[in-house]
């Protein structure tokens, strides 16, 4: 992911082929959270993904 000068390598994840029972995930992404910079959910900065308090 690339955005500015700033470039994430292999920061993107997704299945383009889910498994059938599973097919509404198809076409969806998401991002590793360790090679980020920053997180936001709406106009706040986050700090930790919810359900792992390991992350700071």
């Amino acid at each position: 992911m690339k955005v500015g000068d700033r470039e994430a390598e292999n920061a993107v994840w997704g299945y383009p082929s889910p498994y059938p029972e599973t097919a509404e995930i198809q076409d969806y992404v998401a991002f590793y959270w360790d090679r980020m910079d920053h997180w936001y959910e709406e106009e706040a900065e986050i700090f930790m993904v919810a359900g792992r308090s390991s992350a700071r």
